[in-house]
């Protein structure tokens, strides 16, 4: 008799919409010291530019901006126009901190600054904060 091998119950984690996103976050990160001395706030913007990134929004944005101005951009870079933060229930007011904040440890980095273009920055996941242990 063949054995079974255990897979794990998907739509027990999900809502309403059978196609949500979600974002992986690792264990390492989450125990690190550089994670745990962020704020709050900051953790929670980092948690949601995950799941923003894997979004169909979020890329559709991002390629819709790389269109516009001609540019392909790398995996690792996202956009969170202020539409999505307020969808996730963000503070416009509050997430430029945030966003520096997560810049300044090394969680993220702006890959494109587009503040004299009246246009969203360009994001993008970063791991230089393993190396400021």
């Amino acid at each position: 008799m063949a054995r079974k091998s255990f897979k794990p119950d998907y739509n027990a984690c999900i809502g309403n919409n059978k196609h949500e996103n979600f974002g992986s976050i690792y264990e390492s990160m989450v125990k690190s010291e550089q994670f745990k001395a962020l704020s709050n706030p900051a953790r929670m913007l980092y948690v949601l530019c995950r799941i923003q990134h894997k979004s169909s929004t979020g890329k559709a944005c991002l390629h819709n901006h790389g269109e516009e101005f001609g540019v392909k951009y790398p995996d690792a870079c996202f956009v969170f126009p202020a539409k999505q933060q307020l969808e996730y229930g963000l503070q416009r007011t509050n997430t430029h901190r945030y966003f520096n904040e997560l810049i300044e440890k090394g969680f993220i980095e702006k890959y494109e600054s587009n503040k004299d273009r009246k246009k969203i920055n360009v994001y993008r996941f970063s791991s230089k904060w393993k190396d400021s242990s």
